[in-house]
């Protein structure tokens, strides 16, 4: 099934049968995003100069967020540290009801 999302935020996806099955999604405004390597490093390129706002984003904790300026032909570092929150998994079916036993 294809679905397109018009409006930026988190999406919560849920299976209708087995209740530890999650997912967020995390729909932006902007095409400038990246999506952090096993070794927690990430590249967003071709970014106009100036100075922005950086957000950093994961499933189950608060967000880190910082300011990054980029020079002209220049290389913008910066460090963040998320951390993990609870998962939350206390959700209904898409009927409403508790998953359980089916009768």
């Amino acid at each position: 099934k294809s679905v397109t999302f018009r409006r930026a935020g988190v999406v919560n996806v849920y299976c209708n049968i087995r209740p530890e099955m999650i997912a967020k999604i995390r729909v932006l405004d902007t095409s400038y995003f990246a999506v952090v390597a096993a070794d927690g490093r990430f590249r967003i390129e071709h970014v106009p100069a100036g100075t922005y706002p950086l957000v950093a984003w994961q499933a189950y904790g608060a967000e880190a967020r910082t300011q990054v300026t980029v020079t002209e032909g220049g290389v913008a570092s910066v460090q963040l540290e998320l951390t993990s929150g609870p998962r939350d998994t206390r959700h209904l079916r898409k009927d409403g009801t508790p998953y359980g036993r089916y009768k």
